[in-house]
């Protein structure tokens, strides 16, 4: 008869970054954090069925210790926090396209963005990180990702909504309270929920927690802004922007060299 080992979420999820780290879900960078999200979703599930919100919490505070870990690993120091936010970042993927399912999977993935949203916000403003720019920026750029993300889909769902209300109207009816009732609203988005036990930060959309990264003292802030406008200052494309994008596919296609045609020298005739 088989015995089951208690393990606590911690462990349970000590375990699982341990396999991220030896490549366990693909060979490179971007395939192993794609797996690794798809596994630690399934993961995050079980934790939130079986121990609730709390919990999952617990799970997702472990971004953090493997941070000030990476932080600490010397060479390996800028690969291992490219691995993290690589994973970060297809979690949040992975999160919302769950959403798309069933209502099920979309209060759990709900609950997972908003508990994101709540480590990237003590990342870039809480104290634990408040020395390494580099970091809080990185945690930046994918909130702003998102955020984009996010804007282009709400244009989409407007758009559509619009082209219905078209088409009701070419028919007759009148359903101008309708679409007032389904647009996005910036009051809306004010008033939704923060996450259960959070002080501070919107975590229930990407816009909500962009704007409360306007609360910031000017003294966080300012290094952010800075890192930003060098990047501007040098030409370096911002991760995850359509010019990164092209420079990433501009790199990857082999280069093509063109020679000019010389043009034919005259010699000189001699004069008899």
């Amino acid at each position: 008869m088989q015995t089951q080992v208690q393990v606590t979420v911690v462990e349970y999820v000590a375990e699982f970054f341990r396999q991220y780290k030896s490549r366990a879900y693909g060979k490179s960078i971007s395939n192993n954090a794609k797996g690794g999200a798809e596994a630690l979703m399934g993961m995050l599930k079980l934790v939130l069925s079986k121990g609730g919100r709390e919990e999952l919490r617990i799970a997702l505070h472990c971004f953090k210790d493997q941070l000030n870990a990476a932080m600490l690993s010397g060479p390996a120091r800028n690969v291992q926090l490219e691995e993290l936010f690589s994973l970060l970042s297809s979690l949040i993927d992975s999160a919302e396209r769950f959403r798309q399912f069933s209502p099920v999977k979309e209060s759990f993935s709900t609950a997972v963005l908003e508990e994101v949203r709540w480590r990237l916000f003590r990342i870039i403003a809480g104290d634990g990180f408040s020395e390494d720019v580099g970091v809080r920026r990185r945690a930046l750029d994918i909130i702003f990702q998102a955020l984009q993300r996010e804007q282009q889909e709400q244009q989409k769902s407007l758009a559509r909504q619009q082209q219905l209300a078209t088409a009701s109207n070419a028919g007759g009816r009148s359903v101008g309270s309708d679409l007032k009732n389904l647009s996005p609203s910036k009051a809306r988005l004010r008033l939704q929920r923060k996450a259960p036990g959070s002080l501070g930060p919107d975590v229930s959309s990407w816009e909500g927690l962009w704007a409360s990264l306007a609360a910031m003292s000017g003294k966080k802030m300012l290094p952010l802004l800075q890192s930003v406008m060098m990047d501007l200052y040098r030409g370096k494309p911002i991760p995850g922007s359509p010019a990164a994008a092209a420079a990433a596919v501009a790199a990857a296609s082999p280069s093509k060299t063109y020679t000019t045609p010389q043009k034919q020298q005259q010699q000189p005739t001699a004069q008899r």
